[in-house]
């Protein structure tokens, strides 16, 4: 099929510059404000960040390149993330905000990678669409503004991969190319928990396709090329599986699903493919959180996705890359979060998010076919995309004056615990906090300006019988139940002390207050 002429003539290139400025400006404008500070995954993330670049290791004083420990036994996680993180924080300085940086450039660059994925597969018009849906599309937005190694990683190298594969198969698998094709899979293996699954199945569905498409004997010479690739790749995680096989599966061992028989256990995948692929959920759920995301895909898309779903084939241009292998990547991307408990699960099936906009953009170039002048085919683009750019808009406006929004799985309030900390706490010897929402001690190391030494060096009582970490202390910080520090207070004490919980009591003056999300009102008293 020959390529229709750009939409926009020789403004097309201009339209593009526009685009690409106004989603960086969406990604980098007030990143500590939108989401608010910060979730806890992030904050992980960011702060062993800061560690491997003072000390060459995670905060926990681990030095093993494929894994940081995160909140205990049961988190270990590819550790790509804090190390892009700790080369930003060497160039740019360590602060929260230079870390959500890092992850809104890594935004911004899934969406070179789209357009120029989808230029191969549908010509120029096709991925200005894509374009446009990915630069205003809620779930990506959100996504390229927190610095989780689950939001734009396993994305960006979904693309990368896809964009590899375009040409390897352009060049039938050319050893240069597949090697490199190979290398770029199994490296994605160290982005996330849920890449460690869709880069093995890449890798094999890559090999299948080396299969089919190239004669037998030739097949089985690429083949190993593509296994060395992807081994050269994965060896820090496959080296981490080796040695550590307990701690590799260790969080799979509360976030499968149950499987009591296969058929049960299929059934119940198929389930989970189809709940996150649920309209409701995709497109007229907007204000409901899941997984860090308040809405997913804009609700004007719904029309485009459809079509798009039905009629991909005849929208695309490329005959490198079959458009069925889209379908089954999609697949693939969702299967992480199928296989795992809680569904629909925004982050671990968040490859979907670039290949959303692959299947609505097909049905807005559907959709514009209809018509047979070209000058009614480029109104009707432009309009498409208009609407597009308006609902995201609304979206936009409501998410920025909404404290609720801003703030869901964010733990602001640990945050704003924290700073007023650095207030009243500058005279104390032991600071008594109660242990209110998820992990306040990452909160209280972060933000009262605890060094990776100072934590490293810190005295530490941690409850590590579970998969997760449950610290008691961190140097003059105790955390402690609400009834254990109101015995606590009333002790008799040399020391001068502060206590944080949510009691009010009448027979202490309290100083301070801050709101939190889990028990309401939280008090400062001072105590000799």
């Amino acid at each position: 099929m020959n390529e229709e002429k750009p939409y926009g003539g020789k403004y097309y290139f201009l339209l593009l510059i526009i685009i690409f400025a106004v989603a960086s400006f969406l990604r980098l404008f007030q990143l500590d404000h939108y989401p608010l500070l910060i979730n806890l995954d992030e904050l992980s993330n960011i702060y062993d960040g800061y560690s491997i670049s003072e000390t060459g290791k995670d905060r926990s004083g681990d030095a093993d390149i494929a894994t940081v420990r995160g909140f205990g036994r049961g988190d270990y996680r590819p550790s790509l993330m804090p190390f892009l993180l700790a080369a930003g924080f060497k160039f740019f300085g360590y602060s929260i905000l230079n870390g959500r940086i890092i992850a809104a450039i890594l935004g911004i660059l899934s969406l070179i990678l789209l357009y120029f994925f989808a230029k191969d597969f549908g010509g120029k018009n096709f991925a200005l669409a894509a374009l446009v849906l990915a630069t205003f599309s809620p779930w990506h937005l959100i996504f390229s503004r927190m610095a989780h190694e689950g939001t734009m990683l396993p994305s960006i190298f979904l693309l990368l991969i896809m964009l590899l594969w375009n040409r390897s198969r352009g060049k039938i698998f050319e050893w240069k190319s597949l090697l490199l094709l190979g290398f770029v899979t199994g490296f994605s293996v160290n982005a996330y928990q849920a890449t460690k699954l869709t880069g093995l199945l890449i890798a094999m569905f890559i090999a299948v396709d080396i299969l089919f498409s190239t004669r037998i004997k030739k097949s089985f010479q690429k083949i190993p090329l593509l296994i060395l690739g992807v081994t050269i790749g994965a060896l820090p995680q496959i080296l981490f599986l080796f040695n550590h096989h307990d701690l590799f599966f260790a969080r799979s061992e509360n976030a499968l699903i149950p499987h009591h028989s296969v058929i049960l256990f299929t059934e119940k995948v198929f389930e989970n493919i189809f709940a996150n692929l649920n309209p409701v959920y995709l497109f007229f759920s907007s204000g409901n959180a899941n997984i860090f995301t308040v809405a997913r895909l804009l609700p004007v898309e719904i029309i485009f996705f459809i079509c798009g779903i039905l009629f991909l084939k005849r929208v695309v241009t490329t005959k490198l890359f079959p458009f069925y292998y889209i379908y089954i990547l999609i697949i693939i991307v969702i299967l992480p979060a199928a296989i795992t408990l809680t569904n629909p699960h925004s982050l671990r099936a968040s490859g979907f998010l670039m290949l959303a906009p692959l299947i609505s953009a097909a049905g807005i170039i559907f959709l514009v076919r209809f018509f047979k002048k070209e000058k009614i085919r480029q109104s009707i683009f432009f309009f498409f995309l208009s609407i597009i750019i308006i609902n995201a808009s609304i979206f936009i406006y409501s998410y920025a004056n909404s404290y609720s929004l801003g703030n869901t799985l964010q733990q602001h309030g640990l945050v704003l615990l924290a700073e007023k900390i650095n207030v009243e706490a500058k005279d104390c010897e032991q600071i008594y906090i109660e242990n209110i929402e998820n992990q306040p001690y990452i909160y209280i190391t972060a933000f009262t300006g605890i060094t990776p030494q100072q934590f490293q060096a810190a005295e530490k009582k941690v409850n590590t019988n579970w998969i997760w970490d449950y610290y008691l202390q961190l140097g003059k910080y105790y955390f402690r139940t609400k009834e254990e520090i109101n015995l606590e207070m009333n002790q008799p004490s040399n020391q001068k002390r502060l206590f944080i919980y949510s009691k009010k009591r009448n027979d202490v003056v309290a100083i301070d207050s801050v709101l939190t999300d889990e028990v309401g009102w939280v008090y400062f008293y001072k105590k000799l």
